[in-house]
Formats: C-alpha cells, sequence, structure tokens
C-alpha cells in the first residue's frame, strides 16, 4: 500500500459519474464478504446507489427449442379435368428482386442475465470484490482535534472539516469509502460529529448524515484529575436538569395565561406539567444538543482509557439512562474489563495501540496481552481503527485486522472489524457493511486478497458511482515512474461577451 496524500477533490473531480437512475455492474471478480462467504465469477449490480444483484455471473437462458413439426397429412386425389372446359394457363410468377447483402454485424459481448440492458459494465476479472472499509471513530479532517473548552456540547464538527483535506485522499486509495468524524478524546464533553464520504468539494457534498452523535470522556482530559472530570461532566447535566426546570415552568405560565387561568399549583408541579410543553426553540443553543442527547435522540461515544474507566463509564451512562445509545472508546488495558463489556453489550472500539505491555509482578518483565484476540475469545465484537492514519502500516485498516490474524483473531472477526462491526458501530449496519442486495453500493475492487501486504485498491465505488481508479490516479503514478504528472483542471465554458456590457 501506499502512504502519499493529496486533496480528494482532485480525484473525485476527473471522474465521470453516472447520472441518477444509471445502473452500474462490476463483473468477473470473487466476492469477499467478512463473513466468510466468497462468491467465485461474481457480479455485483447497483442501481440508484444500492446493490439488487450478488451472485454468480448467469449465462443468459438459451432459446427455447422450436416446437416439433406436425406429421404430413397425405395428398389429396386429383380431381378428374372437365373435358368440356378448356384449360387455363398457368399464372406465371414474377421474379424476386435480389435481395441486398446483409452487412456482417460484430458479435457483442454476452451480459449476464441478471445486469440490466443499460448497466455500465466493468470488468474485474481476477481482482476481489469487498465492502468499503469503514472508519468508525476519527478526527482526521479537522482543523483541530479538540476545542479549547471541556464541555462544549454546543459545538458541530461541521465548523471544522476541511473538504481539501489530505486525508480525504488516502481514503479513497486505501478502500474506505465512509469516516465517522468525531471529536478527540482530550476533552470533558464534545460537540456533534458528522457521518461523511471521503470527497466533494462542500461539507454538505461530503455528509452521509449530519449532527449525528456526541462524545463523553470518563478519562480525565490533560490537566485534569478523575475527580476533576466527573465533577466537570456531573455539573453540565446539572446545568441542564436546571435550565430545562427554568423552560418548563415558564412553558406552563405562558399556557395559563392563555388560557387567561391563574398559576395555581407550586413550582415543582408546574415544572412537571410545563416538561411536556417544552420546544426545541425554548431551549438555549448551548444546550439544546445535551438536551436532545438526554432524550436519547443522539448516540453517545464513551471514551474509557483505563480499565477503571470502563466500569465508571458503564455505571454513568446507566444513571443516564444512556446505555442504550452508547458505544465505548476503549483503551489497551479494557481487556481486564472485558466481561464487563460483554455484559453492557454495546459496540466496542478499541484502541489503535493493540497490544498491552506491563511488568508481570512475580518475573517484573513486560508482559504482552494482545488486546483483540482478548475481546474474539470473550466473543465480544469490535471495531479497529488506525494509529497515525496513513503514514505507517498500523495506519492502515487492513493491516490492523491482518494483524489480528496473524495473532490468532479469526479472519472473519478481524473483517468484520473494519467493515461490519464498524457499520453497527454507527448506526448503519442495514445499509453498510457488507455486499448485500438492499446494502448501498460501496465497493472496493482489490488487486488480491484484503489482508495481503501486497494488495492495493484498483477501483473504489461509493453510492454505485466510480469515486476512485488507480489507473487515474496522478500521485501513484509520480511515485511509481518518479516523472511528475500534469494536474487536470476541471474545464471551464469559454468566456462570452456580457450582453449588458456590450449595451445590447
Amino acid at each position: 500500500m501506499l502512504f502519499v496524500s493529496a486533496a480528494a477533490s482532485v480525484l473525485a473531480a476527473a471522474l465521470a459519474l453516472p447520472a441518477p437512475g444509471e445502473s452500474t455492474a462490476v463483473r468477473g471478480g470473487t466476492v469477499v464478504n467478512p463473513d466468510g462467504s466468497r462468491i467465485e465469477n461474481a457480479v455485483v449490480v447497483m442501481v440508484d446507489g444500492k446493490i439488487t444483484y450478488v451472485g454468480p455471473d448467469v449465462p443468459p437462458p438459451s432459446p427455447p427449442p422450436p416446437p416439433p413439426a406436425e406429421p404430413d397429412k397425405p395428398a389429396e386425389p386429383d380431381k378428374p379435368a372437365d373435358p368440356n372446359k378448356p384449360a387455363e394457363p398457368a399464372p406465371e410468377k414474377p421474379a424476386e428482386p435480389a435481395k441486398p447483402a446483409e452487412p456482417a454485424q460484430q458479435a457483442e459481448p454476452p451480459k449476464s442475465s441478471v445486469i440490466p440492458a443499460d448497466a455500465t459494465v466493468y470488468e474485474a476479472a481476477g481482482k476481489v470484490l469487498f465492502p468499503g472499509m469503514i472508519l468508525a471513530h476519527t478526527q482526521i479532517g479537522l482543523d483541530v482535534p479538540n476545542e479549547n473548552m471541556p464541555v462544549a456540547p454546543f459545538v458541530n464538527v461541521y465548523d471544522a472539516i476541511e473538504p481539501n483535506a489530505l486525508e480525504w485522499e488516502e481514503c479513497l486509495r486505501s478502500g474506505i469509502a465512509t469516516i465517522h468524524v468525531i471529536q478527540g478524546n482530550n476533552t470533558v464533553l464534545a460537540g456533534l460529529s458528522r457521518i461523511v464520504r471521503p470527497q466533494g468539494e462542500m461539507v454538505e457534498a461530503m455528509t452521509v448524515r449530519a449532527d449525528y452523535a456526541m462524545k463523553l470522556s470518563i478519562s480525565p482530559r490533560a490537566g485534569f484529575n478523575r475527580m476533576t472530570q466527573m465533577a466537570e461532566l456531573r455539573r453540565a447535566f446539572a446545568d441542564l436538569d436546571q435550565h430545562l426546570k427554568d423552560v418548563a415552568e415558564k412553558r406552563y405560565e405562558e399556557e395559563q395565561t392563555k388560557k387567561s387561568e391563574k398559576v395555581l399549583i407550586p413550582p415543582d408541579e408546574a415544572q412537571k406539567e410545563g416538561a411536556k410543553l417544552v420546544r426545541a426553540e425554548d431551549v438555549e443553543s448551548r444546550f439544546r444538543n445535551l438536551w436532545r442527547l438526554s432524550k436519547g435522540e443522539i448516540p453517545l461515544f464513551v471514551h474509557c482509557d483505563r480499565a477503571m474507566d470502563v466500569e465508571r463509564g458503564i455505571a454513568f451512562v446507566k444513571e443516564l439512562k444512556l446505555l442504550e445509545k452508547s458505544v465505548f472508546v476503549v483503551g489497551p488495558e479494557a481487556w481486564k474489563v472485558v466481561d464487563s463489556l460483554k455484559a453492557a453489550g454495546r459496540p466496542v472500539v478499541l484502541s489503535p495501540i493493540l497490544v498491552h505491555k506491563e511488568p508481570d509482578p512475580a518475573t517484573h518483565k513486560d508482559r504482552e496481552t494482545f488486546v483483540p484476540k482478548v475481546f474474539a475469545d470473550a466473543g465480544v465484537p469490535f471495531v479497529l481503527q488506525p494509529a497515525g492514519f496513513g503514514f505507517t502500516a498500523d495506519g492502515q485498516l487492513w493491516y490492523q485486522a491482518a494483524r489480528c490474524v496473524r495473532e490468532g483473531v479469526s479472519r472473519e472477526a478481524a473483517l468484520a472489524a473494519i467493515t461490519q462491526n464498524a457499520a453497527n458501530a454507527i448506526g448503519m449496519g442495514e445499509a453498510l457493511g457488507s455486499l448485500a442486495v438492499g446494502k448501498w453500493g460501496n465497493l472496493a475492487v482489490l488487486s488480491g486478497d484484503p489482508l495481503a501486504q501486497t494488495t492495493v485498491v484498483e477501483k473504489l465505488y461509493i453510492e454505485g458511482k466510480p469515486a476512485y481508479d488507480r489507473a487515474t490516479d496522478r500521485r501513484v503514478k509520480e511515485l511509481t515512474t518518479g516523472q511528475p504528472q500534469p494536474v487536470t483542471e476541471p474545464k471551464q465554458d469559454a468566456a462570452k461577451p456580457d450582453a449588458k456590457a456590450d449595451g445590447k
């Protein structure tokens, strides 16, 4: 794999995207899904951005045989001629004009019967067709990973995403089709995240899901201890609770005034009655995201670096009644509390550091634990994330998965950790994570096995449209040939004279 970067828009602008409604088919390759299933000589059909067929490349059915010929009927005997009637001359048949010779037609390559007639077909013989990989938790593309304020639930990564960031092109080159961009772990309470695709001139064009999730950290941010961290977290939710009580009481009084009735109940009861009347516009903007989170409308990513933080984090989100909406982002030490995470039954995003080291109390030598193996053995699905994205071997999702297999994790669990499990963690398991009918057409055409070191991404389709082609990758050509390649600029219409300026 090549670890190079550039603006994603340069690649995207050079690729012709099919018009809406147009269908695309990739055939001849081997489909490899994270569950271990394989389909040789397969075809994947994508219509309107979704997969409509995954299976063998079935040849068109043979025409039905002609019906059997009916047996010849016996000829009727000739009637005797009438001797009194003169014989009629036989009519002469006009000569038929000679038919012009038909031009020779070139034989068209046969199409599979499952491919629509208007489909754009891409041949992938000898290649591997794999689901577009997913980054379920990352800060790539942000100008800064964290705000200076420890409690900032009112911020939004929309304001910090740079569409021309270098990492987007590397995502395309690495076969990553979906990215969940969320603030970093050096926080107490962070703002709204966003799920994006790694292409587009504007954030709006990149967006898959806006304002998706929020993050809180149980582990202390820089300069905080654990007591300070938890105090800040509890104060944030206490401030929200008091604000909502004030808003609810005010709304109840407003409704009573409209009815020309007096407020005859104590404030605590007015708050309970008014809570049913609170609207989003009534809540101050600094509390609005946190209010939505408290109602379970927004998923919550919970950062827990140490084993003790995991236990405290599970208890805290249970206290908030948000466990069913939580995803745990854990550190290398989390293998010690794998049973607690299994009991919680929530998605787990592992640290990019896959090996936990600590001194053995008996020998005082470093004892190494391969963290994903512990989770796999316990039957806990996990999600992988890269380290130092794009610039080192462990900065690649495929490498992290391959390393898991080398350490004894099953191939299926390792592949799921960068596809299906990651899709589940960001709430898109029904749409992403595997090549199946009804899912989005996010498909990577690989030169070989997804976990092989020599494998490269030759093409990437996002929602059924071509998003990356290694054959037109300018920077790959520069690296492989050593020669500078021209930059393809978007075509512009020739300048036309201004009618108003000419006085016309």
